[in-house]
Parts: C-alpha cells; sequence; structure tokens
C-alpha cells in the first residue's frame, strides 16, 4: 500500500526503533487494533485475520490480540460468589496461553521480519478479572490472601508466556494494568503492582509498551514500572512528555474514533503530534478501537500525511 509522500527509506522496524529511542524517524510510526471477536476459534484461523488486518493497512507493528479465556471449572461460580479454592486448584491455567503461542508462532512463521510484532500481555489482576467478570472485583479485594495465590499462579504462567516470546523473536510486550486508575485503590494497587513488575522484569530485553488502562490512568503511581515506550488511555501527551519519558504512544480517541469525519480525524491527529512532537511518538489510540471502524478511517489514519517528518 502506498503511503502519503511516496516511498520512505526505513522499513517498519528502523521506523519502530527510531522512535522507541527518542528520535525523530522519516515517519510517525503508527498502527491500531481491535478485538476480532475469536475465542472461539483455532489459532490459525485468528492468525490468519491478524495477517489479513495487517497486509491491508501495512501497520508500523501489529499488536497481537490475546483474546483466549481460561476455560473455568463450572463450579467455580455456581453459587453467589466465587470458589477460590476450586478457581486454584482446578483451572488449567496454561491452556489459554498455549493457544496463543500457536497463534504467535503461525504469525511469525508467515510474516517472518516483514513487521514487528508486539504481543497482548495482561496484568495477572486483569486476567483474573477478565474470566471471573469485573462485578466480582470488590469480593476479589476482601479476600487477599486466597486471590494472592490465584495472582501467584497467573503471574507465573504470564512469565512463562513472556519467555517463550522470545524463541520465535517476538519484538515486544503490549502489558496493560489498570494499577495506575482511579478505580484501583491502594489494596488492589498492592496486589497488582509487585506482580506487574515481575512480569516486565522478565520481559527485559522485548520491548515493552506499558498500556496504562482505565479512566484518568496515572503514570505517577507506576513510575518504578520498566517499560521502554509509555501508552495511555486518554491522558494528555504533553502531560506525559513532562514526565520525561523517552517514548509515548497514543493521541487517537478509541471510544469515539467511528464517529469522527476524516477531517476530524485529520484534525486529532495534527493535535497529537503537536503535543507529543515529532521525536519518540507513536500514533495508536488509547485502547482497542471499535472493529465497526470504517475501512477510509483507517486509510485515512495510516496514510495521514502529517506523519512525514520529511517534509518542509
Amino acid at each position: 500500500m502506498p503511503l502519503a509522500g511516496g516511498s520512505t527509506g526505513m522499513d517498519a522496524f528502523e521506523r519502530l526503533e527510531t522512535a522507541i529511542a527518542g528520535k525523530t524517524p522519516d515517519r510517525i510510526p503508527v498502527s491500531l487494533w481491535f478485538h476480532f471477536g475469536s475465542e472461539h476459534l483455532p489459532p490459525e484461523t485468528v492468525a490468519r485475520l491478524h495477517i489479513e488486518f495487517y497486509r491491508t493497512y501495512r501497520w508500523d507493528f501489529l499488536k497481537v490480540m490475546f483474546d483466549y479465556r481460561l476455560e473455568l471449572p463450572a463450579t467455580v461460580d455456581a453459587g453467589h460468589g466465587i470458589d477460590l479454592d476450586t478457581l486454584l486448584w482446578e483451572t488449567d491455567w496454561q491452556a489459554p496461553f498455549a493457544r496463543q503461542r500457536d497463534c504467535l508462532a503461525i504469525l511469525k512463521g508467515q510474516l517472518g521480519d516483514e513487521v514487528p510484532l508486539v504481543e497482548t500481555v495482561y496484568s495477572p489482576f486483569m486476567y483474573l478479572l477478565r474470566h471471573v467478570g469485573h462485578d466480582h472485583r470488590q469480593s476479589l479485594l476482601d479476600r487477599p490472601e486466597p486471590v494472592a495465590a490465584i495472582l501467584d499462579r497467573l503471574c507465573e504462567e504470564a512469565c512463562r508466556h513472556v519467555d517463550a516470546l522470545k524463541e520465535p523473536a517476538v519484538y515486544g510486550v503490549f502489558f496493560a494494568t489498570t494499577a495506575g486508575s482511579t478505580v484501583a485503590g491502594s489494596s488492589e494497587l498492592a496486589l497488582q503492582a509487585p506482580r506487574d513488575r515481575t512480569v516486565l522484569d522478565r520481559a527485559s530485553g522485548l520491548k515493552r509498551f506499558l498500556h496504562l488502562h482505565g479512566a484518568g490512568a496515572s503514570a505517577a503511581d507506576l513510575a518504578d514500572y520498566p517499560r521502554e515506550v509509555l501508552h495511555s488511555d486518554g491522558n494528555d501527551l504533553a502531560e506525559l512528555r513532562k514526565g520525561g519519558e523517552k517514548a509515548i504512544m497514543g493521541g487517537l480517541p478509541h471510544a469515539s474514533l467511528t464517529r469522527m469525519s476524516l477531517a476530524s480525524v485529520r484534525s486529532q491527529i495534527a493535535g497529537a503530534i503537536d503535543s507529543a512532537g515529532r521525536a519518540g511518538f507513536i500514533l495508536a489510540p488509547g485502547c482497542s478501537v471499535s472493529p465497526s471502524l470504517a475501512r477510509r478511517t483507517m486509510l485515512a489514519i495510516r496514510n495521514s500525511e502529517h506523519l512525514d517528518t520529511t517534509a518542509s
């Protein structure tokens, strides 16, 4: 797919590496992503969906969506709450990670070094809530000791998963956490933060995209989280810059993007670049966009003339 302004000198890896180093590439790297609703599909089909999506738009990196869930024992939530003992001892914790790695192996085999692959990895606490339901959040926080044992198990599997990413030479990890959001009180932060840092430390050697998920997510509480790129769900880019981050990512409003005209999209991109600057910036949505986002909108983002840093 031709880009606005014609051919450029950098490939996707060089462009992304330059931005992550805090420098200015030939074009500001750009990507976006959405959930394919693919948990019921085999890894071969999920990989094919990702490949077709990438090859249609030629993003500067492909964020691989991790939509496989734990197959919880039927008795885990048969009553009014969560049976934590059953959850801990009768869940096949490895299954979703194994299916995801099958998908990644296919992607790496098909795409090779064509595009950087960035695997999605969740905070162990986010994995737990995604599987048992966010409405159980407070009841889980009220039982910190058994929940800690479950989170340790999830942390162990997440670390094994990260270790496995280094064999097929996956480029990076998109690590999502709610630890810095306004809804995460001190008890949730205490459960999340040590395990989050364990997974991020284990991902050393990969490019770590730290995604602050949730309303009002703050980087201040997560200053000791290792990362190469800071990606925020809705935070002002100029404020992120003031924190001294070498590389930041964001700029596109994921929730309202489907309702925006092309003129508004172009204006949004220009404003994001003005706020973030051209060095050390990656254009992306604050979080997953709707799969109903129009093709013409995605093409307008991909081919935006505002991304060209070589224009006079």
